[in-house]
């Protein structure tokens, strides 16, 4: 059994840094970088991007890997403590639900939005932006709830393996940081938006803290585990 559980922690901590590199990989190479709060700037670079939508599929499989591997955390830790873990197997497969909606908002409709105001004739040019900050908003709105989600599947995570036996305590504590600013983030971008300073600086700190989490999950389990001696009769 403690081999099945060693392979299983090993997957999750693989697939959680596989879903992190495409994610990067989405986010610097095929996504334009955003220009503040100018939002005619913003809808210009999105409506040249000709990688928009192929950035946005890419970035939603880094974080199914994601997720999975949180879901694959969560199951081997359920003799470790069995509620909080389906509690946060659960968060894991809400958080892959709600980022789906995020990247269909983000990803397509908000493309089609800004290339039919980009396209269209003088007279309708207000409209046309006006429904694509409508559609970016619907975005920001689904954002907030996809941080509080992740929040509550982190912090769960964390939890149960600061009490777990396998591992350090310091472990569950970098997630359950990370948790509570992914956490932060929702609420900011529920009034704010994903426009502001706050955001931009603290997503990179809690995704630090996150593969610091991954990275310790993996280190615990691959490194030798200590053997009880067996003392010989004289």
């Amino acid at each position: 059994m403690t081999s099945g559980l060693t392979r299983e922690f090993a997957l999750s901590a693989v697939l959680m840094v596989a879903g992190a590199v495409l994610n990067a990989v989405a986010t610097l190479a095929l996504l334009p970088s955003k220009e503040g709060g100018d939002h005619e700037a913003i809808f210009t670079r999105y409506a040249d991007s000709g990688a928009w939508v192929a950035g946005h599929l890419v970035q939603f499989a880094g974080i199914l890997l994601g997720a999975a591997g949180l879901f694959v955390l969560a199951r081997a830790l359920r003799h470790e403590g069995p509620h909080l873990a389906a509690l946060a197997g659960a968060g894991a497969v809400a958080t892959a639900a709600t980022f789906a909606v995020v990247q269909a908002v983000d990803g397509v409709a908000l493309k089609q939005a800004v290339d039919a105001w980009v396209d269209a004739p003088r007279a309708e040019e207000a409209t046309r932006f006006g429904n694509a900050e409508t559609v970016l908003w619907t975005g920001w709105g689904v954002q907030s709830f996809f941080y509080g989600v992740y929040s509550l599947t982190l912090v769960l995570l964390g939890v149960v393996v600061a009490v777990s036996r396998r591992f350090g305590a310091w472990i569950g504590s970098v997630a359950v940081a990370a948790g509570l600013l992914s956490l932060a983030i929702g609420i900011d971008v529920a009034y704010r938006g994903s426009e502001t300073e706050f955001y931009e600086r603290t997503s990179v700190v809690y995704q630090l803290l996150v593969l610091v989490f991954v990275v310790g999950i993996l280190i615990a389990e691959v490194r030798p585990r200590a053997r009880p001696s067996t003392v010989r009769a004289p």
